[in-house]
């Protein structure tokens, strides 16, 4: 089903936009990607026995409104490069990025018309427009994460911007899945807390990679070059208690991208491993995951504890190599 995800993807942005445009939105999908959002998709429709062709554009419309986020979301951060290739903003300009990001919004809108039942396709647009206006929330509160570094709240504030900017793509396959189901407001709202989760610990490993590891972009740390506000710092300066040390991270992270040189990018990977940030940040998404496996609820829904054990395994796989190498793995195991 995949396949036919993708295909869908690229027929509808051929059917209905033009020129450099329609170049655009599919030079961006060329590049590729995971396709996690749409392959948790069809794992949860198939969970909750959904109809094949309704969990097929169910999971297109998802994937097209992570990836309007995506193009957006390089122009507002300056990223130049993702999956290793120049990104759209760069290849197309900035002003045909934003037409490129806008129009493939609309597009997971217009894709439900795939969708027979007139009243399945409100109830989609619905959870599609909730879980859209959620994403743009959790942006807007991580503009204002750099302001909050010394504050006590630094913690909970970045956390309740991933529940809205990362969250929202990981609740909203499900959401859309039990909405075609039927399931009651109360059964759904306790399911879709439950998996909460998954978004917290997709983000701290994506902050995790872009230092320690390799996310196709074209250097190492450009979270930190950027100034964003990740998982690892939050847990750096809850530990660090040297003042210097905490001042000269937050002029690392308030200089602009060009001022900000590889040297201070390795002070910051040296002062988050030997701090126990980074520890701190893997000790949370392996307890995150025995919790959700681990969960009454999910394990009394016997094919929705089925798709999400590997979902899990999916997203903490990159983190093992490091478990590995920080005497990390015992625990993972223990628990994964």
């Amino acid at each position: 089903m995949r396949d036919l995800v993708e295909k869908n993807m690229l027929r509808i942005c051929e059917e209905n936009a033009t020129g450099e445009l329609r170049e655009a939105l599919l030079y961006h999908l060329s590049t590729g990607g995971k396709r996690i959002r749409s392959q948790i998709t069809l794992e949860f429709c198939r969970a909750f026995s959904v109809a094949e062709s309704d969990a097929i554009v169910w999971a297109s419309s998802c994937e097209l409104l992570h990836n309007a986020t995506l193009i957006h979301d390089d122009l507002q951060d300056g990223d130049k490069v993702r999956r290793d290739n120049p990104t759209v903003w760069v290849k197309y300009g900035e002003r045909q990025a934003i037409n490129a990001g806008d129009m493939m919004l609309m597009l997971a809108y217009l894709n439900l018309h795939q969708v027979g039942d007139l009243a399945k396709q409100a109830l989609l647009c619905r959870e599609l427009a909730y879980g859209a206006s959620r994403i743009v929330n959790g942006q807007s509160l991580e503009l204002d994460l750099p302001l909050q570094l010394e504050s006590s709240l630094l913690k909970e504030s970045y956390r309740e911007c991933i529940a809205s900017k990362t969250g929202a793509l990981f609740e909203m396959p499900l959401s859309g899945a039990l909405a075609l189901t039927g399931m009651e407001e109360k059964s759904k709202e306790l399911l879709l807390m439950t998996v909460r989760p998954l978004g917290l610990i997709f983000q701290i490993q994506d902050d995790v990679i872009d230092l320690f590891g390799a996310k196709g972009r074209d250097i190492i740390g450009s979270d930190i070059a950027e100034g964003k506000i990740s998982a690892l710092v939050v847990e750096y300066f809850s530990l660090q208690a040297d003042p210097m040390k905490r001042q000269r991270l937050k002029e690392i992270l308030l200089a602009s991208r060009d001022n900000t040189s590889n040297d201070d990018i390795h002070w910051a990977i040296q002062e988050f491993s030997e701090s126990g940030a980074l520890d701190a940040c893997l000790a949370d998404t392996v307890e995150m995951a025995k919790d959700l496996r681990n969960s009454e609820l999910i394990l009394s829904h016997s094919s929705l504890h089925a798709s999400l054990v590997p979902l899990v395994d999916l997203l903490t796989s990159p983190l093992f190599p490091l478990m590995k190498q920080r005497n990390l793995w015992r625990t993972q195991n223990a628990v994964l």
